[in-house]
């Protein structure tokens, strides 16, 4: 197998590292960095150990927090007084 393209995205607070068309997050470039010079020495194994040790595995739902409500459906005519955070005193 050969390596699969990766795709890095600075974030916030770490790297988004697009794989294919899998995301891998990292908060260390250091870290990041060892990660993938072992991809490209051995993609196979890399990808085996990701996948297994997977935060979120592949087909399972993420699990809500306690009191999580669906948003409200995208309305193109909503003011910002009727938002959901201006209603709820959130806007900063």
């Amino acid at each position: 197998m050969s390596a699969r393209t990766i795709t890095i995205v600075p974030a916030l607070n770490g790297f988004v590292c697009q794989v294919g068309c899998q995301q891998v997050v990292f908060n260390d470039v250091a870290v990041m960095c060892c990660h993938i010079t072992a991809y490209y020495k051995n993609p196979e194994a890399v990808e085996k150990s990701f996948i297994e040790q997977a935060v979120n595995p592949m087909n399972s739902s993420v699990p809500q927090p306690q009191g999580y409500r669906e948003p409200a459906p995208f309305d193109t005519n909503m003011t910002a007084a009727e938002c959901a955070q201006g209603v709820a005193g959130l806007r900063r």
